[in-house]
């Protein structure tokens, strides 16, 4: 079972600020990494994100645009190009319905979006994998986390 990593933040400008943020065990088995993204992309889009961002629009009355970054190019390109027999079992083993996901990018095309990011810029990878010692301090930098907590 693999483990999906959520961090959702406010941008303004430069300045990022993590509102939410969650590691979770996906409760069933994937048979590809590409498989296991797109669980984690669609337990994030439709678990938390389209409410945070429906309940932020109501506070400050305006558009709240939502950025999804993915390190996995193979699952832009699966989330782009629908639905395929290949997954059909996705549905029905994961309950994750690529063309849901797809539907929700076009649709909101205005205010959702799904890019690619780098590994290292990934900010949901210190909550599923060890991260060596360098890699950590970046993350939690990353995160505006800081790693000196002195009195």
């Amino acid at each position: 079972k693999s483990t999906s990593g959520i961090v959702i933040g406010i941008q303004t400008g430069e300045s990022f600020f993590p509102v939410h943020w969650q590691s979770k065990k996906q409760s069933s088995v994937a048979r590809s990494t590409s498989e296991a993204e797109t669980i984690a992309l669609a337990a994030t889009m439709f678990g938390e994100a389209l409410h945070i961002q429906e309940m932020l629009e109501h506070l400050f009355e305006t558009a709240i645009p939502l950025k999804y970054e993915q390190d996995n190019e193979a699952v832009i390109k699966i989330i782009n190009n629908g639905y395929s027999v290949k997954m059909r079992h996705w549905n029905r083993v994961h309950r994750v319905n690529v063309a849901s996901i797809a539907e929700v990018l076009e649709r909101e095309a205005a205010t959702q979006e799904l890019r690619h990011c780098t590994t290292e810029d990934q900010l949901a990878n210190p909550l599923t994998k060890i991260l060596p010692p360098i890699q950590w301090a970046q993350a939690l930098q990353q995160l505006c986390i800081r790693s000196d907590f002195r009195r």
